[in-house]
């Protein structure tokens, strides 16, 4: 129970830190503090594989679904639109 309240809040101090970072879109520097907490609690390559798989889920996917969404209102003759 301590120690769940500790990542959280770590977690997410890492978050609105993250908005201050002084780089494009926090790039690196989420994922290696990110990483540099994790190592603390998890193996290596979890901690790595943890880091890959969020800046994929919430950076990358968001991105190819918008991409889709706006080629399809682009097109001349979207589908299902009547």
């Amino acid at each position: 129970s301590g120690h769940e309240a500790d990542f959280v809040a770590v977690i997410l101090l890492l978050t609105v830190a993250l908005f201050f970072a002084p780089t494009p879109g926090a790039a690196g520097v989420a994922e290696f503090s990110g990483a540099a907490f994790l190592f603390s609690r998890l193996a290596p390559d979890a901690a790595i594989g943890f880091v890959v798989l969020c800046r994929l889920l919430w950076t990358y996917l968001p991105l190819v679904c918008g991409a889709v969404v706006l080629a399809r209102l682009a097109s001349p003759h979207p589908r299902g639109v009547t």
